[in-house]
């Protein structure tokens, strides 16, 4: 589950060693830099929050060379003139000694502001969102500007009224920070403490196959390969695009609060879910294409929109024929919406994902009425109608979508006629985008 709360994080495990390990307390100062990490990322679009989570992070990552020396000097032989070269290592890398000295003088919030930056965007529409994500100006409406960087998003909100009226039309306030510090400017600093980390990580790996696994008649050379090859920044400490995107409304300066659970397959109720919606087309864990899933799923959706008046926003990305990822989606306002849009490219373009699938109930409207805002909300949009659909979008094949409207009456839920197309929705452009095809929206 994902949520706006905070989440626990557990690193890979460093340790190479069979059981007991010696130099457990090692380990643990890594994985605590590793949580605090997290916490500086989940905090970054706060001031506040993020300078607590960079000094956590910062201590922990000094207390490794500490306890490391503190297990093994005068106890292991041969650990000055191991650690000798590491120690010049340490010392020559630019972001390692900031880090050093940073431990002795703790950054403060005030610290942060010579060089951080804090830019602003209006989001109109989707066509936004996905300039906002490749960070470029698109049409006459869409402004960006440089601001403040202490500032917090709802004093964002606040000064952005009074600099420019904040125009009804805005849906969304964009908002990309970067935080850095005079002695290493070039460096994002959840990139910094990542570095760090990983020479740490690597550090305590080679230790454990120089010192200890001769200790334990451990062949070096097993473990000199297991260093080379070994990956010491968990993926989850890469920092991605969006973990320095904030999206808030204008309205109450609150950031986008979406929420998304994970969805995992288990053919076991398969019993249970046909005696509730009858027989079902099982999704298979290959396809030759996703497209070929719209039809059949489409018949699923109704036969479950039916019985339980109601169906989750279901996504899925796939990787060639292969489901890399799947989750059950909530969102509220417009804010909401675009967030997790961004959100959505940026996680296809992490997982190497070339397709998409998608079934959900949306609210529809023309927006070629002549009394249709596009900048509204669709569930405010007078003719708005409620719509089921399904979608497939896949980066070499285009899209096709199933839907029909539906009504809701007071014998259940009643279908309109079936359609088929090839027009994407509105939601998916940033998606587009991030694979570098177009497509014609539909809304």
């Amino acid at each position: 589950m994902e949520s706006t709360g905070r989440t626990s994080h557990r690193a890979p495990s460093t340790c190479m060693m069979p059981s007991p390990c010696r130099i457990p307390v090692v380990h643990r100062r890594l994985e605590a830099a590793h949580r605090a990490w997290h916490t500086a990322r989940e905090g970054y679009n706060d001031p506040n929050d993020f300078t607590f989570g960079l000094n956590s992070c910062i201590q922990e990552l000094r207390n490794v060379t500490f306890a490391l020396q503190s297990a093994l000097r005068n106890k292991v032989e041969g650990f000055d003139e191991w650690y000798a070269p590491w120690s010049q290592t340490l010392r020559s890398d630019d972001v390692c000694k900031w880090a050093s000295n940073a431990r002795t003088e703790i950054t403060k919030v005030g610290d942060l502001n010579s060089r951080s930056t804090l830019r602003v965007w209006h989001l109109f529409t989707y066509d936004d969102v996905a300039a906002f994500r490749q960070y470029k100006v698109n049409g006459a409406d869409y402004s960006n500007y440089a601001i403040e960087p202490l500032l917090s998003a709802a004093e964002v909100v606040e000064n952005d009224k009074l600099a420019s009226g904040n125009s009804p039309r805005v849906q969304a306030l964009g908002m990309e920070r970067r935080w850095t510090v005079p002695e290493i400017p070039e460096w994002e600093l959840l990139d910094a403490l990542s570095h760090c980390y990983g020479v740490l990580a690597k550090l305590v790996i080679d230790c454990e196959a120089s010192l200890i696994a001769p200790l334990s008649g451990r062949n070096y050379s097993a473990f000199a390969e297991q260093i080379t090859d070994k990956t010491t920044t968990p993926n989850c400490m890469r920092a991605k695009e969006t973990d320095r995107l904030e999206l808030v409304s204008p309205k109450t300066g609150l950031a986008s609060a979406h929420r998304i659970t994970r969805i995992e397959r288990d053919d076991s109720t398969l019993p249970e879910l046909v005696e509730r919606y009858g027989p079902l087309r099982v999704l298979p864990k290959d396809v030759s294409s996703p497209l070929d899933l719209v039809l059949p799923q489409f018949n699923n959706a109704k036969r479950v929109l039916a019985a339980d008046g109601y169906h989750l926003r279901i996504q899925m990305l796939y990787r060639g024929t292969t489901i890399v990822h799947n989750e059950a989606v909530e969102l509220g306002d417009r804010t909401d919406k675009y967030m997790h849009s961004l959100r959505l490219a940026e996680l296809a373009t992490r997982l190497g994902a070339d397709g998409f699938f998608e079934i959900a109930e949306a609210w529809y409207a023309s927006a070629h009425s002549a009394t249709a805002d596009p900048y509204g909300e669709i569930s405010d949009r007078e003719g708005r109608r409620e719509i089921l659909f399904v979608t497939a979008f896949t980066r070499r094949e285009g899209v096709l979508s199933r839907w029909c409207f539906f009504n809701r009456t007071a014998f259940g839920i009643t279908f309109e006629e079936d359609r088929s197309d090839t027009l994407a929705w509105n939601h998916l452009k940033p998606l587009a985008q991030s694979w570098g095809v177009g497509f014609e929206a539909t809304i």
